[in-house]
């Protein structure tokens, strides 16, 4: 009687998937800002993406000011901001890449409609809010940019 050997099955592995790299939220990427007593909340509430506000002057704004990394589902309030107007962006995605300093999967990249105007009197200071969510969703309004439109962090 032939002896019957089994055939061997090869084991099959996953391919290995590099985690998944996020920052701290509250991360100063860029802060050039001199100094004041304005404030910027952000909510983000894109759970699963993170985001980069980006504050530029309305005089110059391809420079960064200020590049703050915001995690999603997580607020951050940005203190410091001196009088001035300022120009807001947004990049959004997932997996940031140090060397590139950008996102490896970038899903927005935008600037807000609206310039952010920092005063300080004796007795106030200006603060905005801005609520990071889907298009259409979010209590402040922008408009999509290209990256190279973007300032470069």
């Amino acid at each position: 009687m032939p002896t019957v050997m089994p055939t061997p099955i090869p084991t099959i592995l996953p391919p290995t998937v590099p985690p998944i790299k996020s920052l701290d939220t509250g991360t100063q990427l860029v802060w050039s800002l001199q100094g004041g007593d304005g404030q910027l909340a952000v909510n983000n509430t894109l759970r699963g993406e993170d985001a980069i506000l980006i504050m530029a002057s309305v005089n110059d704004p391809k420079i960064p000011l200020a590049a703050i990394y915001v995690k999603g589902g997580e607020d951050y309030t940005v203190y410091g901001i001196g009088d001035g107007q300022y120009v807001l962006y947004d990049m959004i995605g997932t997996d940031w890449n140090d060397s590139k300093r950008s996102f490896t999967h970038t899903s927005e990249y935008a600037r807000f409609n609206k310039t952010l105007n920092y005063y300080s009197t004796a007795t106030e200071s200006k603060v905005y809010w801005v609520t990071l969510s889907r298009v259409g969703l979010g209590d402040t309004q922008s408009q999509p940019v290209n990256m190279a439109d973007m300032p470069a962090i």
